[in-house]
Order: C-alpha cells, then structure tokens, then sequence
C-alpha cells in the first residue's frame, strides 16, 4: 500500500469521527424557542436570522421527518420557509 492511501484513509478514518460543529436540533423542543434568542440567551449554537409578519412556526418548523435519514445522531430536522413576508 501506497504512504499516500495510508495518509488519505487515516484522515478520512479521523474526520469520519470528529464532530466540527454541533448545529443539531436535538436538544429544542420546538422552533418556538427561538422567540427567546438574544446574545444574552443563546437557543443552540446558531442565530435566527429569517423574520416576517407571522410567528416563527410560519418559517421554521423542527420534527423528526425533516432529519436527514443518514444522520444517526439527529433526532429531528427543519423546515424553512422563505416567502414574500420572509426577510433573510
């Protein structure tokens, strides 16, 4: 076996297995949660940006079948909703 195989299969083995950055929804109830954002009160490891006339249930939503089926560690996905109300 080639040291360029070797190289490649033990950072591949090794990236396979580190988490770089957490953006799971596994620890939110529900996309309500992130009425309460402020950088005082951080809801998960991200910020809310999109806004619009309705409640945030009207562009973001988190359940269980909007998870990518191949994340193992994820217990539910999200749903975003973009539309003429929605500001990015």
């Amino acid at each position: 076996m080639s040291f360029q195989k070797l190289v490649v299969g033990a950072l591949a083995g090794t990236a396979a297995a580190t988490v770089l950055w957490d953006g799971r929804f596994n620890g939110i109830p529900s996309s309500t949660a992130l009425n309460t954002w402020s950088w005082s009160n951080q809801v998960g490891p991200y910020q809310y940006y999109i806004h619009g006339n309705g409640p945030v249930t009207e562009y973001v939503n988190l359940a269980s079948s909007y998870k990518n089926p191949a994340d193992t560690a994820s217990t539910q996905g999200i749903q975003i909703t973009l539309d003429k109300t929605a500001v990015w």
